[in-house]
């Protein structure tokens, strides 16, 4: 596995759905989706 170091994650503050994590060499959006699991999509990947 890829191990990535996490620096840190937070829901947008207008949106409960959307959790943003950041980190060394990496910005990543996850949507929530309506079953409650949420889908990645790379900004930065690592």
């Amino acid at each position: 596995t890829l191990q990535e170091d996490l620096t840190g994650a937070a829901f947008h503050p207008l949106d409960d759905n959307l959790l943003i994590t950041h980190g060394r060499g990496h910005l990543t959006f996850w949507n929530r989706r309506k079953d409650g699991f949420f889908e990645r999509t790379d900004i930065i990947k690592p």
